[in-house]
Formats: C-alpha cells, structure tokens, sequence
C-alpha cells in the first residue's frame, strides 16, 4: 500500500488531535482492535497514532531505513505530534556536564510552582535505541513531565551509535548524576530526605562491620573448641 502524502506539521498535528480524540469503540472500528502484551492493552487513541504513522510511511532505522534519515524522520514526527503551544516553563536553560570522554549536553527544565532549589530533580534519558533522538525530539515529552510532576527535569543529550560505537556503561551513566553536583550547580544536590537515607544506610554498614570481629572470634573459638575434643 502506496503511503498518503505527508502534510505540513502544523496539518498533520490538526489531523491527528481530531482522529485521535474520536471515541474509542471508532477507533477501534478504523485501526482494528487494540494491541494486547502480558495482560496490558494499547490505548486506544495510541493505536490510531501508530496506525496513522503506517500510513503515512513513517520507518524508522530498524526497518532498514538509514539512520540520518530516521533521525529527520523523528524530528518530523516530533514536531506533528507536540504541543501547542509549547507548555510554558519558568524557564529552560541549557547545562553542560563534564564527562569521561568530553562535556556532555543537557537542558534542564523549571515548570511553574516548583519547589526552592533544593526539589527533587528527575534525569530524563530519551528513547530512540540508543541512536536517533535528541533533547529537540524530546522537548515536548519533557515540558509534560515536568509541567504534571511540578519538579524539575534534566534531559540528557547522551552520545548515539554508530558514531560513538558503544554505549556508555551504567558506570558512566551514573556519574552524570548527582556526582557532579559539586561543578554543574548547588541546585543538583540531594534532598535532605535522601541525606538522611544515606546516613541512615551509613550507620547500618559501621554497625555490620564492627559486630564482624566479633563473629569471627567467635567461630575461632567454637573451632579450637572442636579440634581440642577431636584430639580427645
């Protein structure tokens, strides 16, 4: 089946908001039943958007399309499918973190009615199979975020195959936390709630080490008690 043309989109984004927003049992109707894994099934109105993006052809790099080309497909699509107008933030800048192997860009998003400075912070690592996507395809789904979860957000702009061959290890991934709180900012240090988790985890660790001599010269004793009645 030859795909429908592709609109401006402005158009496309018009189009879907109306298919979409149609009743479920016509949904149902127009793009079949909806998608059943493990118990869990598709919305209704996400059944649309896929069946829709069928028609209009839309593949991506695992379908054998090539990469530069499914990374412009993604940005289109972004754009069809983001709000509008954007949700309003109190402001989004962006953010550079010193890395292993070269800074690292972020954007880090404050929505109105976030707590002061010291509020929980949400690291946000886009999708895209770890070689298309970026923080502009991702704008969108890190407003609603942040917008609904009223804390703030920092989007991660991690480097993609096939021009950096292997991801980074989760080693590598954690550093880009809160490990460098000291460089990108006072606004990325914990919470005193997690403060006193981790003083909490502190004191239980001393408390296990030093009941372990104890035990150990325990059990050597219960030894020696054990060879002295087998010579016995």
């Amino acid at each position: 089946m030859a795909a429908i043309p592709r609109l401006p989109p402005a158009a496309e984004h018009r189009l879907l908001k109306t298919v979409c927003g149609l009743p479920p049992w016509l949904l149902r109707r127009l793009f079949g039943r909806p998608i059943e894994i493990e118990g869990q099934t598709l919305a209704p109105d996400i059944q649309a958007l896929l069946g829709m993006a069928k028609l209009a052809g839309s593949e991506s790099f695992t379908e054998g399309v090539p990469v530069e080309t499914a990374r412009r497909n993604r940005l289109l699509e972004a754009e069809v499918v983001a709000e509008r107008p954007p949700l309003p933030m109190v402001r989004v800048e962006k953010v550079e973190i010193p890395g292993p192997a070269g800074t690292i860009a972020a954007r880090r998003y404050v929505p109105h009615g976030a707590p002061s400075e010291s509020a929980p912070l949400l690291v946000y690592y886009h999708g895209g199979g770890w070689v298309i996507g970026d923080l502009d395809t991702h704008d969108a789904p890190c407003r609603f975020l942040a917008a609904h979860s009223g804390v703030q957000l920092l989007a991660i702009d991690y480097r993609l195959a096939p021009e950096h061959p292997s991801r980074p290890p989760p080693r590598r991934l954690r550093r880009l936390r809160l490990g460098q709180r000291k460089r990108s900012g006072a606004w990325l240090r914990p919470g005193p709630d997690r403060r006193r988790r981790r003083q909490r985890r502190r004191q239980l660790r001393r408390s296990r080490l030093a009941a372990r001599p104890r035990r150990g010269a325990s059990a050597a004793r219960d030894a020696d008690a054990d060879l002295s009645r087998h010579h016995r």
